[in-house]
């Protein structure tokens, strides 16, 4: 059995996509809260996360023993002689350490091997190989499909971003008109056993489009093809609305030879299809890829079956001199061929009357006329000896061109575009750290709820409002805080996302962090931080404090993008609700409170 899975299918989930953002839940009009709540209607949000270094990450189980900062850890018989590969331990974590400088066998970068004993060179700490990740500030480590990973995508979670409609636009690759460049034209049949002028396999991998200097959009109809230029010739003048005339553009003929450049070549042929808008240019213009835009005027001036391109494949010998016109027999109506023969040869093929509805067609030569009405038979082959001889008629995309930009230039990518904007959302998006993953999660719930979040901007990290601290606290430093929980003591770890201090003479001494398993356990356990007296100590600042347990915020406010209670605040979603359908992992994005980051994700479905 032989299948695909069709342009148009990736197509379709494309457009399924950006409706959901915008689906009604109920019929009743203007009811958007409970379009919001409802579960057809998507709520889509950008995050960011992994404020913490890309290391390379070396789990391990059957610990004998403590591995020590700074020593090399290594599998084989010994170091350096004996060992397979080896690396530097930056820092040790209950269950894993991360590494750096790591060699071996392969290079650079080689593979730790699962379930092969670890061995520290300085501590004499062994342990078992579990899941190792490669990784660096430089080349960041690889996401996993996994639920895991989504775990710990949710650990270091900072902040998240609704993404709505507006936010989203189909987008192609960019191709910028270039003079002396051949483009491929448009027909619906390319494959491998037929490709384009390009070599291409497909009409949506082929340069089929162009934007030009003034973001204008053309389909190529035409590139010059004829039996003498099989593959078409170079285009030599740039596209234009303003000189094309009911949205089709000719290259300038030479005066002296009409339906011809002056160069000798047939002159390329253009459809507008659509002029991208400022605020689009803006927003979703990349170096790679250009936003589809749907112009009224193009659409609705769009005639379905319209025939715009008639090519001479073959063009014969012994034909009698003239010009002919013949209709376009196929299952549309209207459509007339023009004919030109000089020299015994067919040179010109164009269009008479575009006709309508065509979804084949072809062209008779035993059936012309020399008149345009088709009303006076004439003979192209009198003697009957003309050999050769073959046209083809491009068919063009249902509805015509220009109908449905989205499906004519291969719509299977959308843009998403996120603008973060200092800490906006009151605090929602930290300025004093970096960040080295994004993606999107879809339809996560509030905090301790199973409502779906509906807010423009979410905190993913816990926050503690302390008192009386000795200093500012660093970001990315390891907090802890040791406290009696049912008679034991436990001890609380995070690492530091970030520290809002005193500003301007106004303390705020909001402290926010992540805690992940990986490296901020007790005895198995991460432990929350307890709102009594007990010191919270940072271990590279220096700086202790202890949480202000008489701090609210006040009813319906926040304070750093959080809501208090007791001097604690939780994130503003549930942990690991939703679900993660975009992961990437990025090197050190830097922020700052003067800056704006400009963020284009395309998907490709």
């Amino acid at each position: 059995m032989s299948a695909i899975i069709t342009d148009l299918f990736r197509i379709h989930n494309a457009q399924q996509f950006v409706e959901a953002l915008s689906e009604p839940t109920t019929s009743t009009p203007g009811e958007e809260s409970a379009a919001e709540s409802g579960t057809q209607r998507t709520r889509l949000y950008f995050f960011i996360g992994r404020p913490q270094e890309w290391r390379a990450y070396l789990e391990l189980y059957a610990i004998n023993n403590t591995f020590q900062v700074g020593e090399v850890v290594y599998q084989g018989t010994s170091y350096p002689a004996g060992a397979t590969v080896y690396g530097t331990v930056e820092k040790v974590f209950p269950n894993s350490v991360l590494l750096s400088g790591v060699n071996g066998a392969s290079g650079q970068n080689s593979n730790f091997v699962p379930g092969v004993t670890v061995t520290g060179n300085g501590s004499g700490a062994t342990a078992k190989a579990g899941v190792w990740r490669t990784g660096s500030e430089n080349v960041p480590t690889s996401p996993f499909d996994s639920q895991e990973e989504k775990f710990e995508i949710f650990d270091d979670m900072i902040s998240l971003k609704r993404v709505k409609k507006d936010d989203v636009t189909f987008v192609v690759k960019r191709y910028n008109f270039g003079a002396n460049t051949t483009y491929d034209m448009y027909k619906p049949d390319y494959s491998s056993a037929k490709t384009t002028a390009t070599g291409a396999t497909s009409l949506f991998a082929s340069t089929f489009y162009v934007m030009n200097s003034n973001y204008e959009v053309f389909k190529c109809l035409y590139n010059g093809q004829t039996p003498t230029d099989p593959s078409g010739v170079v285009a030599v003048t740039e596209p234009t609305k303003v000189q094309s005339i009911s949205g089709i553009f000719i290259e300038p003929e030479d005066p002296g030879n009409p339906g011809f450049r002056t160069d000798g070549k047939r002159p390329y042929i253009w459809k507008y299809m659509y002029t991208i808008p400022t605020d689009s240019v803006l927003k979703f213009l990349s170096t790679d890829f250009l936003p589809i835009v749907e112009e009224t005027a193009v659409t609705t001036a769009a005639v379905n079956g319209a025939i715009d391109t008639i090519l001479i494949t073959d063009a014969g010998t012994n034909y009698d001199a003239g010009t002919y016109y013949s209709p376009i027999q196929g299952d549309g109506a209207g459509g007339i061929a023009k004919l030109v023969v000089d020299s015994g040869a067919i040179v010109e093929a164009s269009l008479q009357a575009a006709g309508t509805n065509y979804t084949y067609g072809s062209i008779n030569l035993g059936n012309v006329f020399s008149d345009t009405g088709l009303t006076t038979a004439s003979n192209i082959d009198a003697n009957s000896d003309a050999t050769g001889g073959a046209l083809e008629v491009i068919i063009p995309p249902q509805g015509g061109h220009g109908k449905d930009p989205v499906e004519e230039l291969g719509g299977k990518r959308v843009m998403i575009n996120t603008r973060l904007t200092y800490d906006e959302g009151e605090g929602d998006f930290p300025t004093d750290n970096d960040f080295r993953r994004i993606g999107l999660l879809r339809d996560p719930y509030n905090y301790n709820s199973t409502d779906f979040a509906t807010a423009d901007n979410l905190s993913a990290t816990n926050a503690l409002k302390v008192q009386n601290p000795t200093g500012d606290f660093f970001v990315d430093e390891e907090i802890s805080q040791t406290y009696t929980l049912n008679g034991q003591s436990v001890t609380a770890k995070a690492t530091v996302v970030s520290w809002k201090g005193t500003v301007d003479g106004v303390a705020f001494n909001i402290l926010k962090y992540f805690q992940s398993p990986d490296r901020h356990t007790h005895n198995g356990v991460v432990y929350p931080f307890s709102n009594g007296s007990d010191t919270i100590s940072g271990a590279t600042s220096l700086s202790s404090a202890t949480v202000n347990s008489t701090y609210n915020t006040p009813g319906g406010q926040t304070d750093g993008g959080v809501i208090f209670a007791t001097g604690l605040a939780n994130a503003e979603i549930e942990k690991n609700s939703g679900d993660i359908i975009y992961i990437e992992n990025r090197r050190a994005i830097s922020r700052a409170s003067d800056q704006i980051e400009d963020i284009k994700l395309v998907v490709e479905f």
